[in-house]
């Protein structure tokens, strides 16, 4: 019985463009509890500069081998954002954020097939192995000054 494929070291760079869609409604001066809720709402869209690398391989010498490098490091990278006040009326407080981020990435061999940037069937490490959604959801602590 053979072994999956290892996991590689993922570096992802990337440049969104963020909105607050509800951020409109809240008043300057208001620090309430439902202001803050319609403000912590964000949403983000833009690309991202994805490396896979192991000690002996990366993404960049994939796409050299494939002859096309921009396949193999240019994603999509997408969010939504909300934050959750844990102190209400506060116009400094700590929140709840929860993140959930959309990644659309390519797909890479490494290592002459033994790594993959993700579970997939790889059709050979000479060719493109095409675009995989990817998701992340994130929570952490958020403070105000």
């Amino acid at each position: 019985m053979e072994a999956p494929p290892a996991f590689p070291d993922r570096v992802s760079v990337a440049l969104a463009l963020d909105v607050r869609p509800l951020g409109f409604l809240v008043r300057k001066d208001d620090h309430s509890y439902q202001a803050r809720l319609l403000h912590g709402l964000r949403l983000g869209i833009g690309p991202s500069l994805e490396v896979v690398r192991t000690a002996l391989d990366s993404s960049i010498d994939a796409g050299v081998r494939t002859r096309s490098v921009a396949a193999s490091l240019i994603g999509l990278h997408t969010l939504l954002d909300g934050e959750v006040p844990l102190l209400a009326n506060m116009a400094s407080a700590l929140s709840l954020r929860v993140s959930l981020r959309l990644l659309y990435v390519p797909q890479v061999v490494l290592n002459e097939g033994s790594v993959q940037s993700a579970p997939f069937v790889a059709d050979s490490s000479y060719e493109s192995q095409g675009y995989g959604l990817r998701t992340q959801l994130l929570f952490g602590l958020a403070y105000y000054l």
